[in-house]
């Protein structure tokens, strides 16, 4: 029924799958149903992305690159000739989705749909993984507050690479937790063929081999590792090995490139707000909270990870902007571990949910109706037409 209910009306729809978790929250089928819709709307709406500010965003160089391929013959003999090997997986599979589809702007609505359906796939693995228990009214909120505070859509829109390989990277890790190992490699190695940057994240299978005290020892070791550019360091370890070959030569380029200064990169008091609730949520969780024997915090590598990238604008921007699944794991555990300190639990949880409300709301504006620099526009950006258009409609924006 609510998948009609999407044809006529996919923003009604989206609306309503949330509520559809206060009554069938428990059954997972009924989850995944509410997964897909969402997922499905974020893809839809992506499709009518267009760069609207007064410099080119990254869709028009992606839909530049693979608009080729929509003409070519069906599976034609150039198809998969001369493959980035920066991101090669992402590459071919994009070059196929286009070629088959004969449309450009379904590379939107393919990776938006895949980023965020394995998003909630990951939280649905990382939620049986800790054995965490969820009433209906709980789930309602847990999704809610994933989809409207911690997963930055202009953020998936406009990093598709990046954004898919975090994705399916904290896919294949949270398959891991459940001991699915082949699987999971799998996924995590396709991960690092759509993007490089996503080796970092192996990070996260620190708690496995440091204890939770020693493992502030590493974030302590990570700050300080931060007051350095780590992008500079890169460039001088490859630069010694040789950049010889295509492969060692883009990524000399990369690291130079994101070592500098980089136009519309830059740390704001957003960022620091950010931090600060990851930060808070972190120190709560280790210091006032009654913890299982054998628990293991799975953020806090990915904390370090961003302190490392302090001193790198760009790579600590993407980082923090792609973090939904790392922090949806952090709020669970300030959700759900056992505290005597009631006050602070609330005051803990308040802080956590007005914060990243507010600094999702402040990333969606600048990236959106800001009337300077850098922006894209989503049907226009008319908020009448997102909720009253039928589906069909927004395959003509």
């Amino acid at each position: 029924m609510i998948f009609l209910l999407f044809f006529i009306n996919p923003f009604f729809a989206f609306f309503s799958s949330f509520f559809l978790l206060l009554k069938k929250g428990s059954k997972k089928h009924e989850r995944i149903v509410v997964y897909i819709i969402i997922s499905l709307f974020c893809a839809l709406l992506s499709y009518t992305q267009k760069s609207s500010g007064l410099q080119d965003t990254d869709i028009v160089r992606y839909y530049d690159y693979f608009r080729d391929y929509a003409k070519m013959p069906l599976f034609g003999t150039d198809l998969l000739f001369n493959l980035n090997l920066l991101f090669v997986g992402f590459d071919i599979v994009s070059r196929i989705v286009v070629n088959i589809t004969r449309d450009v702007k379904v590379f939107s609505l393919f990776w938006t749909f895949v980023s965020y359906i394995y998003f909630y796939l990951s939280i649905e693995h990382f939620i049986r993984f800790r054995r965490i228990r969820l009433n209906n009214k709980k789930w309602f909120f847990l999704i809610v507050f994933c989809t409207v505070c911690l997963q930055l859509f202009t953020q998936v829109t406009e990093t598709y690479k990046q954004a898919v390989s975090l994705s399916l990277f904290f896919y294949g890790f949270s398959l891991t937790l459940l001991n699915r190992k082949k699987v999971g490699v799998i996924y995590i190695v396709f991960a690092m063929l759509c993007h490089l940057s996503t080796l970092l994240c192996l990070i996260m299978y620190l708690p496995r081999y440091v204890n939770s005290r020693k493992m502030w020892i590493v974030v302590g070791i990570c700050g300080l590792i931060g007051l350095i550019n780590s992008m500079n360091v890169m460039t001088k370890l490859l630069n010694l090995i040789g950049s010889n070959n295509y492969f060692l030569y883009s990524l000399v380029y990369k690291s130079e490139k994101y070592g500098e200064e980089v136009d519309g990169f830059s740390f704001s008091f957003i960022f620091v707000l950010q931090l600060l609730v990851l930060i808070v949520a972190c120190l709560y969780i280790e210091f006032c909270t009654r913890k299982r024997v054998r628990y293991r915090n799975y953020f806090i590598p990915f904390l370090c990870l961003l302190l490392i990238n302090l001193s790198s604008a760009h790579n600590f921007d993407r980082y923090i902007n792609l973090a939904a699944f790392p922090m949806t794991i952090l709020f669970l555990d300030c959700l759900t571990l056992r505290t005597k300190q009631k006050t602070l639990y609330t005051t803990v949880l308040t802080f956590f949910v007005i914060g990243m409300f507010f600094v999702n709301t402040r990333k969606v504006y600048f990236r959106t109706l800001d009337t300077t620099g850098y922006t894209s526009s989503y049907m226009d950006n008319s908020i009448p037409k997102i909720i009253l258009s039928p589906s069909f409609v927004y395959f003509y924006e």
